[in-house]
């Protein structure tokens, strides 16, 4: 089994390092960024989302995913976080010739612009307790209908996986951290849902 990390805006940070060395015990694993691959250095949220356009956005970022999506060797788990989870999310409707045990993606806000989106492999969205430019309840209610995918809201905020954010938990990070570099969890939606519902404290809003 493969697993595809896909950044935030931050690209490469220690923390995804950390999570790919515990991965890499068990199985292959890659990460993938805005910036193929380059090491960044921003020094604030603002000058992370500044880099992310000059990179060309989320078009570019979705783009760069597709292709790389068509030469991963399968089984394969995407796991995405903010603009990874967003540009993930465009591509899980579509046929790119990949088998893919299960998408897992961590507050992707961009997907209300793409509510037509409907997967086509097992996915789970874990949407923060809130977001401050849109009604994150309403986009919640229109994707329930959706089949291969679950979602879960946690009592974090946007981007509490990762230390660089302003949003940044410890206690979230870590609890989902230890479960994510659990290669067999990952790999079953199933089971994976069923080790967010045992964690206490709990992990998840509902």
């Amino acid at each position: 089994m493969n697993v595809i990390i896909a950044s935030d805006i931050f690209g490469i940070t220690p923390s995804l390092a950390q999570l790919e060395k515990k991965l890499a015990k068990s199985v292959e694993v890659a990460i993938f960024d805005p910036y193929h691959g380059e090491i960044q250095a921003f020094t604030s949220q603002e000058a992370a989302y500044q880099g992310f356009l000059d990179e060309g956005g989320l078009d570019s970022y979705t783009e760069q995913l597709k292709i790389i999506l068509t030469y991963i060797e399968q089984p394969v788990v995407m796991i995405g976080f903010s603009a990874g989870a967003s540009a993930l999310w465009r591509l899980v409707d579509k046929s790119l010739g990949f088998e893919a045990c299960h998408f897992i993606g961590f507050y992707p806000s961009q997907v209300r612009h793409h509510l037509e989106v409907m997967p086509r492999i097992p996915t789970t969205l874990v949407f923060p307790h809130r977001e401050a430019d849109f009604e994150l309840k309403e986009v919640m209610s229109q994707l329930n209908d959706r089949e291969l995918l679950t979602i879960k809201q946690s009592p974090w905020g946007h981007g509490f996986l990762n230390p660089l954010s302003d949003n940044f938990d410890q206690q979230g990070a870590a609890q989902f951290t230890k479960l994510l570099s659990d290669g067999h969890v990952i790999a079953s939606p199933a089971e994976f849902n069923r080790h967010l519902a045992q964690k206490k404290p709990s992990l998840l809003l509902k």
